[in-house]
């Protein structure tokens, strides 16, 4: 149950910066042209997804969900993630069906960059927490 919160918790704040950094067109550019595209026209929206990612994950483990680890993290982004691309983004876009489910899920994941961050992010707040002296 940690695991499916920390995954929606993490997949709907990145998701969130995602959208606010590529915006519409870039999104349906995305879909059009493949996730690539985001590289060069939006950059930001990497950024955007990869760091609210990271430091996401890294402050649910080190605060509210201390025991949820790194595989953790990665397993339930990518379970958030195969759920986005084949049943929330059909529902939400209406111009999307489920046959485009793998170029949006590689929009969302961004070849793995946004679970890659989940799963650091854990492992950072992993190693503070174990290294922390006592006080």
């Amino acid at each position: 149950m940690r695991g499916a919160v920390f995954g929606t918790i993490v997949c709907a704040l990145s998701w969130l910066m995602f959208v606010l950094g590529a915006g519409n067109v870039g999104l349906q550019r995305s879909v059009s042209w493949g996730p690539q595209v985001l590289l060069s026209q939006h950059p930001m929206a990497l950024l955007l997804l990869v760091g609210t990612a990271l430091l996401v994950s890294y402050s649910l483990v080190r605060w509210l969900l201390p025991r949820v680890t790194a595989i953790h993290a990665a397993a339930w982004t990518f379970a958030g993630d195969l759920f986005g691309s084949i049943v929330l983004a059909p529902v939400l876009v209406g111009e999307l069906e489920p046959v485009n489910a793998p170029i949006v899920f590689a929009t969302l994941i961004f070849f793995g960059l946004q679970i890659a961050a989940a799963a650091a992010g854990a492992w950072f707040a992993t190693r503070l927490r174990t290294s922390a002296p006592a006080i």
